[in-house]
């Protein structure tokens, strides 16, 4: 590469030819170093700030599930991730059913199934479900769209739990045992249980 070629790709080589003494050629050197030093820390930030903005936004689309296929998984989600309609399906036992849908538990954890024949089925079916995520009242939920009967099997141990944990709604949709005293007792009938206490059919 020639001396003229070299000045072309960096003004610095063209800064260095000077003579001996020359204080304005030595000034002349400072400020294109300056000015390439200025110019590579712009394009530093500029990186930095592109490549920390493509992390970012992988990691923010690899933490989104496409395809659940565990209880546990379904609530864990957030509520915004939850209303995404995450595909999920699950192999579950009833543990309970309503006139809304049914509470099922599978090896991770129970959970609450929105489907509009939950009398076709009772307490230890074994189900395929098939549906999606959605928004709960305490925690997310899955909208069966179909649901297929393997079977019977054992109804799960219930969890021992107390009174503090219950109003947490920490124990939400889960199998429960509780020891209390009974003082009194009130029942209403077609509540949803996922809609709240103050709405009920006609």
């Amino acid at each position: 590469m020639s001396w003229t070629e070299a000045t072309k790709l960096c003004p610095f080589f063209a800064a260095v030819r000077t003579r001996p003494g020359d204080r304005s050629r030595v000034q002349h050197v400072h400020r294109s170093w300056s000015r390439i030093g200025r110019h590579c820390l712009q394009v530093a930030k500029r990186l930095f700030v592109i490549s920390y903005c493509l992390g970012l936004s992988l990691c923010c689309a690899q933490s989104v599930p496409r395809f659940i296929e565990h209880a546990r998984d379904v609530l864990v989600l957030s509520s915004e991730d939850a209303a995404r309609a995450i595909s999920v399906t699950l192999h579950a036992v009833v543990t309970c059913t309503t006139d809304y849908g049914l509470f099922v538990e599978d090896r991770t954890s129970g959970i609450w199934i929105d489907w509009s024949h939950p009398k076709d089925f009772a307490p230890g079916d074994e189900l395929k479900i098939k549906g999606h995520s959605n928004v709960g009242i305490f925690s997310p939920t899955v909208t069966a769209d179909s649901i297929q009967k393997l079977g019977k099997a054992p109804v799960p141990s219930p969890r021992p739990a107390n009174l503090r944990r219950l109003l947490s709604g920490d124990e939400e949709s889960q199998y429960v045992s509780v020891i209390a005293t009974v003082r009194s007792i009130g029942f209403r009938p077609n509540v949803h249980p996922h809609r709240g206490f103050g709405s009920s059919s006609p």
